[in-house]
């Protein structure tokens, strides 16, 4: 429990807070490939502080709301993932968190639904996509330039997203002029 006090808490309502990172991605992008040279010991499952480690989703697949059912558990994306310096010191890199960001690779947050044991190999099955619109990558893309006043009322009601990422976005709408949104902080 202090973990999810300290990682999310409030982020993902229930105090849940599993985080998939689309790891599978630095063999495959060159990009990733080269922001990650000379951390082959590190790569590994659960390398990047995550709970889960995913094989075919990524930040493109995978929308804010989607419900999976993940062995026993049923689960619901709720936010990217925001890697935190904790991610600097595991691979001594302070440059590592501004990486991270800017490759968009930041993994998302669940929340649980309803409880049940997840063993590794699990099968992942969407159950349910209520905002096909607003990937994870979409969302992501946000961090590094003011939301349209569109996409903060499309935020301030989406089914699925951190109530506390939807107050942010109700009171940027509430405050005629400011279209930022502030995306949570979480690891």
């Amino acid at each position: 429990m202090q973990e999810a006090l300290i990682h999310g808490g409030i982020a993902n309502d229930v105090g849940v807070e599993i985080a998939w990172t689309s790891s599978d991605l630095f063999t495959d992008d060159a990009t990733a490939r080269s922001m990650m040279a000379g951390f082959d010991g590190l790569l590994v499952p659960g390398g990047f502080g995550e709970n889960l480690t995913t094989q075919g989703l990524d930040e493109d697949q995978v929308c804010i709301g989607d419900i999976f059912r993940v062995g026993g558990a049923t689960v619901q994306v709720t936010q990217p993932r925001q890697p935190c310096f904790k991610l600097a010191l595991r691979f001594d890199d302070n440059q590592m968190v501004k990486a991270m960001v800017r490759s968009g690779m930041s993994g998302w947050y669940l929340r649980a639904l309803e409880p049940g044991p997840v063993e590794a190999g699990a099968s992942i099955t969407l159950i349910e996509r209520p905002n096909p619109q607003w990937s994870i990558a979409r969302f992501n893309g946000l961090l590094g330039r003011r939301a349209t006043p569109a996409e903060i009322a499309e935020l301030a009601d989406l089914a699925g997203l951190a109530s506390d990422v939807q107050s942010s976005a109700r009171a940027a709408l509430a405050n005629t002029g400011k279209t930022a949104v502030k995306a949570t902080r979480s690891d």
